[in-house]
């Protein structure tokens, strides 16, 4: 997470490739964005943007723990556990490459399409780009947005097969960046008995090169604390929404 410049505003969007995919959606009533909820156990979705970490990974399995792992394949050599693979899923770098190179070389090294996704630095230009660019490339679930909702979204009545999976935790930059957390603190959500709460705590080495302090150790600490489940998005999607109108379930 090298500072620099930022190249967002020119990543090239195929327009009339957009208009026709979402030519290509049923119609629907909808006014807003389909919300979903969560009302039964407590859940705490775990992820980890850019490197695989070997330290964490081995602490969660020894603890009976998943999460997700979104990794950067734009460039580099890329290290992981093979016992990890079902849950390492894609972080678009759009400063880097196209987004079918990056799913062309992440099916390469892991053996299989990537279904989740999270743009690398957070880089979204807006709905009407991103959510139908993500959701033709064979995307299913998105977890870019900074929030606390669950939802479909809806375009010009189209409602995309897409589902977005705010985050509202994540380290604390001690410097301007992308990241930031919602609450004052990262008790407060847990206080409140947001379900579900999802995180985005960065591997320690990526947090100590960028001079960020993880959120890790305390956020499982409050889990805990709180009686929350700590889970990947795969595991919350196949175990808890069997009824969510995308076929996650079946992949």
């Amino acid at each position: 997470m090298d500072e620099g410049p930022i190249s967002e505003p020119n990543y090239y969007f195929p327009g009339k490739d957009l208009s026709d995919y979402l030519s290509s959606l049923d119609d629907t009533d909808l006014i807003e964005d389909e919300q979903l909820s969560y009302n039964r156990e407590k859940i705490l979705i775990m992820t980890h943007d850019d490197i695989f970490d070997f330290e964490m990974y081995e602490f969660e399995k020894d603890n009976n723990l998943t999460s997700t792992w979104f990794i950067d394949v734009s460039e580099g050599n890329i290290e992981f556990d093979d016992g990890a693979v079902d849950d390492i899923e894609i972080h678009f770098n759009k400063e880097k490459s196209a987004f079918k190179h990056q799913i062309t070389r992440f099916t390469s090294i892991f053996g299989r399409e990537p279904i989740v996704n999270r743009n690398h630095r957070l880089l979204m230009r807006s709905k009407n780009f991103d959510f139908p660019f993500l959701s033709m490339n064979g995307i299913l679930i998105d977890s870019t947005e900074i929030g606390t909702r669950m939802y479909f979204p809806v375009i010009f009545g189209k409602k995309l097969p897409l589902l977005e999976l705010q985050f509202c935790i994540s380290d604390f930059p001690t410097r301007p960046m992308c990241l930031y957390n919602i609450a004052r603190n990262i008790e407060l959500p847990f206080r409140s008995n947001l379900n579900p709460i999802v995180v985005n705590a960065h591997p320690y080495s990526v947090c100590k090169k960028s001079n960020m302090v993880s959120c890790y150790d305390k956020v499982l600490k409050l889990a805990m604390e709180y009686d929350y489940q700590v889970m990947s998005i795969m595991d919350f999607m196949a175990c808890i929404l069997k009824d969510v109108e995308i076929n996650i379930c079946e992949i």
